[in-house]
Protein backbone atom coordinates (compact mmCIF):
# COMPACT_ATOMS: atom_id res chain seq x y z
CA UNK A 1 0.00 0.00 0.00
CA UNK A 2 1.14 3.67 0.07
CA UNK A 3 2.28 3.71 3.82
CA UNK A 4 4.96 0.88 2.37
CA UNK A 5 6.26 3.64 -0.20
CA UNK A 6 6.36 6.23 1.85
CA UNK A 7 8.91 4.93 3.74
CA UNK A 8 11.42 4.82 0.98
CA UNK A 9 11.75 8.33 0.80
CA UNK A 10 13.09 9.95 4.78
CA UNK A 11 13.30 13.68 5.50
CA UNK A 12 17.14 13.24 6.70
CA UNK A 13 17.49 16.59 8.17
CA UNK A 14 15.83 19.62 8.30
CA UNK A 15 16.50 23.33 9.48
CA UNK A 16 14.24 26.74 9.14
CA UNK A 17 15.70 29.92 9.58
CA UNK A 18 15.20 33.61 8.96
CA UNK A 19 18.03 35.13 6.09
CA UNK A 20 18.56 38.51 5.75
CA UNK A 21 18.59 40.15 1.96
CA UNK A 22 19.76 43.31 0.97
CA UNK A 23 17.41 44.37 -1.10
CA UNK A 24 13.98 43.35 0.25
CA UNK A 25 14.67 42.24 3.98
CA UNK A 26 14.05 38.81 5.51
CA UNK A 27 13.51 35.31 3.61
CA UNK A 28 12.34 32.53 5.37
CA UNK A 29 14.45 29.34 4.62
CA UNK A 30 13.58 25.53 5.03
CA UNK A 31 16.43 23.29 4.10
CA UNK A 32 16.62 19.59 4.34
CA UNK A 33 18.10 16.71 2.69
CA UNK A 34 15.92 14.13 1.25
CA UNK A 35 17.10 10.46 1.37
CA UNK A 36 16.04 7.67 -0.43
CA UNK A 37 16.75 4.78 1.31
CA UNK A 38 15.54 2.04 -1.06
CA UNK A 39 17.03 0.03 -3.98
CA UNK A 40 15.65 1.26 -6.96
CA UNK A 41 14.79 5.26 -7.84
CA UNK A 42 11.86 7.09 -6.44
CA UNK A 43 10.14 9.73 -8.22
CA UNK A 44 9.03 12.54 -6.15
CA UNK A 45 6.46 15.17 -8.00
CA UNK A 46 7.16 17.92 -5.50
CA UNK A 47 8.27 18.71 -1.90
CA UNK A 48 6.26 21.28 -0.26
CA UNK A 49 7.60 23.51 2.34
CA UNK A 50 4.44 24.92 5.08
CA UNK A 51 5.11 27.26 7.71
CA UNK A 52 3.45 27.11 10.88
CA UNK A 53 2.17 30.01 13.25
CA UNK A 54 2.21 29.93 17.16
CA UNK A 55 -1.36 28.67 17.32
CA UNK A 56 -0.20 25.80 15.02
CA UNK A 57 -2.05 27.41 12.26
CA UNK A 58 -0.72 27.02 8.54
CA UNK A 59 0.34 30.31 7.63
CA UNK A 60 2.54 29.42 3.98
CA UNK A 61 3.14 26.55 2.14
CA UNK A 62 5.29 26.76 -1.21
CA UNK A 63 5.92 23.15 -3.35
CA UNK A 64 9.38 23.18 -5.04
CA UNK A 65 11.63 20.30 -7.12
CA UNK A 66 13.93 18.26 -5.36
CA UNK A 67 17.49 19.23 -5.81
CA UNK A 68 16.76 23.29 -6.40
CA UNK A 69 19.13 24.91 -4.06
CA UNK A 70 20.90 28.40 -3.69
CA UNK A 71 23.96 29.68 -1.94
CA UNK A 72 24.06 31.72 1.27
CA UNK A 73 25.71 34.30 -1.08
CA UNK A 74 22.57 34.50 -3.26
CA UNK A 75 20.08 34.30 -0.66
CA UNK A 76 21.56 37.70 0.51
CA UNK A 77 22.14 39.34 -2.67
CA UNK A 78 19.68 38.36 -5.42
CA UNK A 79 16.59 40.41 -6.20
CA UNK A 80 12.73 38.60 -5.06
CA UNK A 81 12.50 37.98 -8.33
CA UNK A 82 15.78 36.54 -9.37
CA UNK A 83 15.89 34.42 -6.08
CA UNK A 84 12.24 32.88 -6.90
CA UNK A 85 12.95 32.38 -10.55
CA UNK A 86 15.73 29.85 -9.16
CA UNK A 87 12.71 27.94 -7.65
CA UNK A 88 9.54 28.38 -10.76
CA UNK A 89 10.20 24.88 -11.98
CA UNK A 90 8.30 22.46 -9.38
CA UNK A 91 8.52 19.44 -11.70
CA UNK A 92 9.48 16.86 -9.25
CA UNK A 93 12.44 14.30 -10.00
CA UNK A 94 14.03 11.22 -9.56
CA UNK A 95 16.35 10.52 -6.32
CA UNK A 96 18.43 7.99 -7.71
CA UNK A 97 18.66 4.46 -4.91
CA UNK A 98 20.42 5.01 -1.38
CA UNK A 99 21.08 8.57 -2.66
CA UNK A 100 19.99 12.27 -1.16
CA UNK A 101 19.11 15.02 -2.66
CA UNK A 102 18.93 18.85 -1.19
CA UNK A 103 15.96 20.68 -1.05
CA UNK A 104 15.30 24.43 0.11
CA UNK A 105 12.35 26.33 0.00
CA UNK A 106 12.51 29.56 0.06
CA UNK A 107 9.46 32.42 1.81
CA UNK A 108 10.23 35.67 0.28
CA UNK A 109 7.10 37.09 2.61
CA UNK A 110 7.19 34.70 5.63
CA UNK A 111 4.35 36.23 8.40
CA UNK A 112 6.49 37.71 10.94
CA UNK A 113 5.22 34.75 13.14
CA UNK A 114 6.57 32.11 11.73
CA UNK A 115 7.52 29.91 14.32
CA UNK A 116 7.26 26.16 12.87
CA UNK A 117 7.92 24.77 9.63
CA UNK A 118 7.77 21.51 7.96
CA UNK A 119 8.41 19.60 4.73
CA UNK A 120 5.71 17.32 2.55
CA UNK A 121 6.77 14.93 0.12
CA UNK A 122 4.70 14.94 -2.67
CA UNK A 123 4.91 11.55 -4.70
Amino acid sequence: GSDAAAKVVEIETINGYFAENLLFGKVFVVEAKIWNISETPQEIKSVTGILYNSRGEKVASKSVSPGSVVSQDDLKNLSKEDLLKQFKDATGGTIPSKAEVPVMVLFTDAPADTVEYGLDIVR
